[in-house]
């Protein structure tokens, strides 16, 4: 999969799509990430092609590193944060930061949570996040020294981690790509078809920490 592909092609969904909201739709939470608006988002995706494009990426992922993306840009109209962010865009090199693509696809599927579509990001984008995503799954089981992870996804069987599987589980691709970015709560992902205890991989199921909750943080979409 070419990365360059994957993220100019999630760049000019998402702005085709922001170009032509309403201010109400600007100003409208986004449930993937209740601390922000759609517009204070499409700031936070605008500053990391901007920090990835000057290598400001030594605090990337920290709360201060996002806020500053979103303080940065507050106040601007939104054509003039698209603009920042076609430039930036059009002279990054996303090769060399993966990291920067899986951000994107996953505040695509945010964005598109926000305005109750259900059309984004196509199918082989989910799969390239969910293969990164499970790689670092199975980083973290072998970290934790758990056993193995068997989980069917779309039919498809893989062993996650190192050792040999000590539980089974069956989830869609959507399901699995949203609650490995931390998109669904404890709850939810407990109730997937888990096979022997799921607390264990629970622990260690996000990049974030531990999940927590018991509420919905985005209804799930079993199939996508």
């Amino acid at each position: 999969m070419d990365l360059s592909d994957l993220y100019r092609s999630s760049h000019g969904r998402v702005s085709e799509r922001v170009a032509r909201l309403a201010p109400a739709q600007l100003a409208a939470t986004v449930p993937g990430t209740p601390l922000w608006s759609v517009a204070e988002l499409v700031a936070h995706v605008t500053g990391v092609a901007s920090d990835a494009l000057h290598s400001r990426l030594v605090a990337a992922g920290t709360p201060e590193w996002t806020a500053a993306q979103v303080a940065q840009r507050a106040g601007r109209p939104i054509a003039e944060v698209l603009n920042e962010w076609r430039e930036c865009a059009a002279k990054l090199d996303p090769v060399g930061e993966p990291g920067v693509v899986r951000d994107l696809l996953i505040h695509e599927a945010d964005l598109s949570g926000a305005l109750g579509v259900d059309d984004a990001p196509p199918a082989a984008a989910v799969a390239w996040v969910l293969d990164f995503a499970l790689g670092d799954l199975g980083r973290r089981i072998d970290e934790a020294g758990l056993a193995g992870l068997r989980i069917t996804v779309d039919g498809e069987e893989r062993i996650v981690g190192q050792t040999a599987p000590g539980r089974t589980l069956v989830a869609p691709s959507w399901e699995l790509f949203r609650s490995l970015a931390g998109r669904r709560s404890l709850a939810q992902v407990r109730r997937y078809a888990w096979k022997g205890d799921p607390d264990p991989y629970l622990a260690v199921w996000n990049r974030h920490g531990q999940l927590s909750g018991d509420g919905i943080i985005e209804g799930p979409r079993l199939a996508h």
